[in-house]
C-alpha cells in the first residue's frame, strides 16, 4: 500500500490469510489509512487487534490529539445481527477508552439510512444512546446514498461519519464523490476544521529532466556557465597560499565562499536552462491504460447519465450503467490477477523493439515498488527524525575508537608534504574524473547533479573569475 502514492504512508490490516492456498466464501477484505508523509511525526497507529477496525490518533497544534476509527461492519442480515451488536459495543468501548475528547468513526457500517433497515435503525439507536453524532445524517439530505448495487440498480445509505459530541461541530462537511466509479461503494469526503502543523516537507516532485536534453538546451547552458562564473570574485591571496597546514580563518573562509558561489552559479544557470518535469508519484494497476483506461471511462459515463435520469431500475440507461460496471470490473480483476504476466510481457514488448528507455524504466519502476516504506525506525517517526536518528548512531559508532596513535602519524605525514612541479593538477585531469562520475543519481548535499557538472566541466575549471 505504500507504493500507491509515493507523498503517503500507509496503514492497513486484513481479514484474508493469504497463507491459505484455498479460500471459501466471500471474504470481506480489510481496511486502510493512508496519510501524508509530512504528518508522520503527528501519527500513531493504535492497536485495535481486529481485521474490521483500523484507528489512527493525531496530535494537534496544542490541542491535544484527534482520534480516527476506520470501521467496516457485518452487513445487514438477520444472521448477522448478533456480530452486529457486538461491534457497535466494541466501537463504544473503544471511544470510552480514547484519552481523546475527540473520536470520528469513519467507514461501511452497512447500516442503511435510506429506509428503515434492521441495521439502520440500531446504528441510530446507538448515536442516540451514546451521546454520539451521526454526523453526516445531520448535514446531507435523505436522498443521499453511497452504495449502487450491480445487480438491479438500487442505491442505499451504507457508509457514515459518526462523532464524539465534542467533534460534532469540526465536522463542517459530508459529501459523496459521484464523479468517482471504481467500485459499489462511492467514496465519502468527510472535512474536519482542524490545524495540524506538517513536519518536513515532502521532497518537490517537480524535477530537472535530464534524460533528454536538446542540443538547443546543452548549448543555452554551456553559454551561460560561463558567464555566470565570470561574475564570481576570486580570492587571489588565499589561492595562492602554499601551506598544506594552512589555519588562517581568512584563507578557510575564502575557501567555503567560493566554493558556495559556484554552486549557487551552477544551480541557477539550471534553473534557467534545464527543463522540469513531474515525477510520477501514483502507482497504476499495470495494463490498465491498455485493457482498464477506456473501460472506466465508459462506466463512469454511464454511471453519471444513470444517475442524471433520476436512477431507474430498468430500462436503456440502466442495462448500460450495469453493463460498463461489469466490463470495467472484469477487466481490472483480469489485470489484478494477471499482473506479473502483464508486466513480463510489457518488459518484453520493450526489450523486442529495443526501447531500452521504456525498459529500465519498468525495471526500475517494479523494483521500487517492492521497496515498503518504514514510518518509525527505532522509535523515532518522520525522514528528519529517522535520518537524524541514524546521523547519531554512527557518529558515536565512528567516533567510538580512544587510540589516537595511527592518528599522530597520518597528521605528521601530511606537515612533511612538499610541493614539487610533478604534482601539478591540470583542468583536463579534473574533467577526466568529472566525466567518469554516475549519471541518473540523487544529487549530493549540494543539491548538483552529476549532468550538470559533467556538461560544465571544463568551463568551470576553465572560466576567468574577477581577481580581488
Amino acid at each position: 500500500m505504500n507504493c500507491i502514492n509515493n507523498d503517503c504512508i500507509a496503514v492497513g490490516v486484513s481479514s484474508v490469510n493469504l497463507s491459505d492456498r484455498l479460500i471459501s466464501g466471500r471474504p470481506y477484505g480489510g481496511l486502510a489509512i493512508l496519510y501524508k508523509k509530512e504528518l508522520a511525526h503527528t501519527v500513531k497507529v493504535l492497536e485495535t487487534d481486529d481485521p474490521r477496525l483500523l484507528a489512527i490518533e493525531i496530535e494537534q497544534d496544542n490541542h491535544g490529539s484527534l482520534v480516527i476509527l476506520n470501521v467496516y461492519l457485518p452487513y445487514d442480515t438477520p444472521s448477522n445481527y448478533d456480530e452486529y451488536m457486538y461491534y457497535l459495543d466494541k466501537i463504544k468501548s473503544f471511544i470510552n477508552a480514547c484519552d481523546s475528547p475527540l473520536v470520528y468513526v469513519i467507514g461501511d457500517f452497512n447500516a442503511n439510512l435510506s429506509n428503515s433497515s434492521c441495521f439502520g435503525n440500531e446504528l441510530v439507536q446507538f448515536c442516540q444512546s451514546n451521546s454520539l453524532s451521526l454526523r453526516d445524517r445531520e448535514i446531507c439530505s435523505g436522498g443521499m446514498y453511497t452504495y449502487v448495487s450491480d445487480s438491479h440498480g438500487s442505491t442505499s445509505w451504507l457508509d457514515h461519519c459518526v462523532c464524539t459530541e465534542s467533534g460534532r461541530e469540526s465536522v463542517t462537511s459530508v459529501k459523496v464523490l459521484h464523479n468517482y466509479v471504481g467500485s459499489d461503494h462511492l467514496p465519502i469526503l468527510c472535512t474536519l476544521n482542524k490545524q495540524i502543523t506538517p513536519g518536513s516537507a515532502v521532497p518537490n516532485t517537480n524535477v530537472h529532466k535530464w534524460e533528454r536534453l536538446s542540443d538547443d538546451t546543452i548549448c543555452k547552458y554551456q553559454r551561460l556557465v560561463p558567464t555566470l562564473l565570470s561574475e564570481i570574485v576570486m580570492p587571489t591571496e588565499t589561492l595562492s597560499c602554499s601551506d598544506a597546514q594552512c589555519d588562517n580563518p581568512v584563507h578557510r573562509e575564502g575557501i567555503a565562499s567560493l566554493y558556495d558561489n559556484i554552486i549557487a552559479t551552477l544551480n541557477k544557470a539550471i534553473d534557467i536552462c534545464i527543463p522540469k518535469g513531474s515525477v510520477m508519484t501514483n502507482c497504476m494497476v499495470p495494463g490498465w491504460n491498455d485493457y482498464v483506461k477506456h473501460k472506466h471511462s465508459q462506466a463512469r459515463d454511464a454511471y453519471l447519465m444513470w444517475r442524471n435520469c433520476s436512477k431507474p431500475r430498468h430500462g436503456y440507461e440502466f442495462e448500460q450503467m450495469q453493463a460498463t460496471r461489469a466490463q470495467f470490473k472484469y477487466a481490472l480483476r483480469q489485470c489484478v490477477a494477471n499482473e506479473e504476466q502483464i508486466k513480463s510481457d510489457n518488459l518484453a514488448s520493450a526489450l523486442g523493439n529495443k526501447d531500452m528507455c521504456s525498459f529500465w524504466k519498468d525495471v526500475k519502476h517494479i523494483s521500487k515498488n517492492r521497496c515498503s516504506v518504514v514510518n518509525t525506525v527505532g522509535g523515532c517517526t518522520g525522514e528528519e527524525n529517522v535520518a537524524d536518528m541514524w546521523r547519531i548512531h554512527f557518529n558515536s559508532l565512528l567516533n567510538s575508537v580512544t587510540q589516537t596513535s595511527q592518528k599522530s602519524v597520518v597528521m605528521a605525514a601530511i606537515r612533511n608534504v612538499t610541493f614539487s612541479a610533478d604534482m601539478n593538477i591540470n583542468a583536463q585531469s579534473l574533467n577526466n574524473i568529472i566525466q567518469q562520475l554516475d549519471v541518473g543519481k540523487a544529487a549530493g548535499p549540494d543539491g548538483l547533479p552529476a549532468e550538470a557538472l559533467q556538461l560544465a566541466g571544463l568551463l568551470i575549471l576553465s572560466t576567468k573569475f574577477k581577481q580581488r
